[in-house]
């Protein structure tokens, strides 16, 4: 019996072999590639010029343009060759600063038209103050040909000034570069990841931040995050919608001041989270930004004009604050803009091109609501992103809130549009499906930028379909045979070599779900935002776990003073 036992436990090693080489052998024609990463970094421009933003190649030979990220548009913008300018740019090297790096068709090989017959997605600005051309984008491992752009003509009516001054990569709903993207095979949501980074002004001040498409960048994150759903409305496009429940200055001699009424949080104000602005956060007069300017004992005595685009410069004759921000969500979480990124030289561009520094004019990054825009919905902009990373992820309608954490590693995971992570294989080449919103009439092409080394991937290809029926043939066949073999080896040793009288049994096996992991769980709550003596009920936030471990630098970055 000893004997028939072993011989049993061998079979049922064999035969899960055959299974999980089976397995395998369904997903290697599965392909899902890592996420699509646009580093946010001081980019020197064609000119030699900086300017801070998304970095993006574009033409043959590539050129580098900074962008930034608008969810409020649904077509990608590109400045050039001609500026249109504002009346605040006196020359036409600050404009092409202004503007990210001016594009010129003639110096590309790439440059095209698009089919008579394309529709470009609708979007706020007249059809008529741009065209449309369609380019070649370069990113590290691939290429797309063929992507339609739009041309700014006449901005006048675009109503930007300095609050979305660059080039635009449209990630609204009915964003074409992600469109191009999911038909090219390169992400599987409309999820992104951001992270303005660093931006201060001394180089310690400084660090590179990342807009990533289709998933995150898991190593800049700290802790668990926290996932509340998406609540889209006419004055928050976004739907980023967040619960102030305080404010707090942190002064170095250890004393914590509330800016909410009461002293102590008060009540909750709401926000609207807006990546792309040059702000921290706009904040009502009556009563949070009297309370500050009252605690700090500094005051408002003008607007800039530069970079950071109507924030509040402060008294350069009194003494400066020399604290940090905390910012204390609904949800629970708690952000800390250093005071390095909280107060900065004014910034602005010279008829040079050049960003220059004005000292003398310190700017708290701050826009103060008041007047015609005392009762505006307050919005959040990219500084708030010097402590906070955000993935949002419109398909599943949620999106998550962790503390920033500023480290060189990368850890990119793709996430789908149920909000799972999904395992990515950076090698693997994925096969564009046709049509790509692309105007050329036959998809846009993909080409990598290095070559593929053939590895197994993960994801489900028209191939993969095929794969996974071989496979599942082949676990039901080897299955079959043990299941004979056993019964065969169980009636030789009762009643001896004579042969079977009936035929074995077919054996059945059935997948469970694989459990690929998520990036949030569901936390039970609920609470209601206040603001303008309305009452809104708010979304119950959730905790999001961080799916693996990875060493945890300290939340706020301890800048020298």
């Amino acid at each position: 019996m000893a004997k028939l036992h072993r011989r049993r436990e061998h079979a049922w090693r064999l035969a899960l072999l055959l299974v999980a080489s089976s397995l395998s052998l369904a997903l290697a024609d599965t392909c899902v590639p890592p996420p699509v990463s646009f580093p946010i970094v001081n980019v020197t421009l064609p000119d030699g010029n900086i300017r801070r933003g998304a970095s993006v190649k574009v033409g043959q030979p590539p050129k580098e343009y900074s962008f930034l990220p608008n969810w409020g548009v649904n077509n990608t913008y590109l400045f050039g060759p001609d500026c249109p300018s504002e009346d605040f740019i006196h020359s036409a090297a600050a404009c092409d600063t202004f503007r990210g790096g001016l594009y010129k068709p003639d110096a590309s090989s790439t440059d095209a038209h698009p089919n008579a017959s394309y529709v470009p997605a609708p979007d706020r600005f007249p059809a008529a103050t741009y065209s449309l051309f369609t380019e070649k984008l370069t990113f590290d491992r691939f290429s797309l040909a063929d992507v339609v752009l739009g041309r700014p003509l006449n901005v006048s009516k675009w109503d930007l000034q300095a609050y979305n001054p660059q080039h635009m990569l449209g990630l609204a709903r009915g964003s074409t570069i992600l469109g191009a993207l999911s038909a090219a095979g390169r992400v599987l949501s409309s999820s992104y990841g951001f992270f303005w980074g660093l931006d201060g002004l001394g180089d310690r001040d400084q660090f590179p931040g990342s807009l990533i498409l289709g998933g995150y960048d898991r190593a800049k994150t700290i802790g668990n995050g926290y996932t509340q759903a998406l609540t889209p409305r006419a004055d928050c496009p976004t739907g980023l919608m967040v619960l102030i429940s305080d404010m707090v200055l942190n002064f170095r001699t250890g004393k914590d001041v509330s800016i909410f009424p009461g002293g102590n949080g008060g009540t909750a104000l709401q926000a609207c989270l807006v990546p792309e602005l040059p702000v921290l956060i706009e904040l009502p007069l009556d009563p949070y930004f009297s309370n500050m300017e009252k605690a700090i004992e500094n005051e408002e005595v003008a607007r800039s004009v530069g970079v950071d685009w109507w924030n509040v410069i402060l008294n350069g004759s009194l003494p400066l604050y020399g604290g940090d921000l905390t910012f204390k969500l609904d949800s629970g979480l708690q952000l800390t803009i250093p005071n390095r990124q909280l107060i900065v030289p004014d910034r602005s561009i010279n008829d040079d091109g050049a960003v220059t520094v004005n000292a003398s004019r310190p700017v708290i990054r701050i826009d103060s609501l008041q007047s015609t825009t005392a009762l505006s919905l307050p919005r959040i902009g990219r500084y708030f992103f010097t402590a906070a990373y955000l993935m949002s992820n419109p398909d599943a309608g949620k999106f998550t809130l962790w503390q920033a954490n500023p480290v060189n590693d990368v850890d990119l995971v793709a996430v789908d549009a149920s909000n799972a992570i999904v395992p990515t294989n950076s090698s693997c080449t994925p096969a564009a499906s046709s049509g790509s919103g692309s105007g050329s009439g036959s998809g846009a092409a993909v080409t990598p930028t290095q070559d593929p080394q053939p590895a197994p991937a993960s994801g489900l290809s028209p191939g993969a379909i095929a794969g996974i029926a071989v496979g599942a043939a082949v676990v039901l066949g080897a299955l079959g045979l043990l299941a004979w073999w056993l019964i065969r080896r169980r009636r030789n040793n009762e009643r001896g070599p004579e042969d079977a009288a009936s035929a074995a049994p077919m054996a059945s096996w059935t997948q469970g779900a694989q459990e690929l992991g998520s990036p949030e769980q569901t936390k039970q709550g609920g609470s209601y935002a206040y603001y303008g003596h309305q009452e809104h009920p708010a979304p119950p936030p959730s905790e999001m776990p961080v799916p693996r471990e990875h060493t945890i630098s300290p939340g706020s970055v301890e800048l020298e003073a």
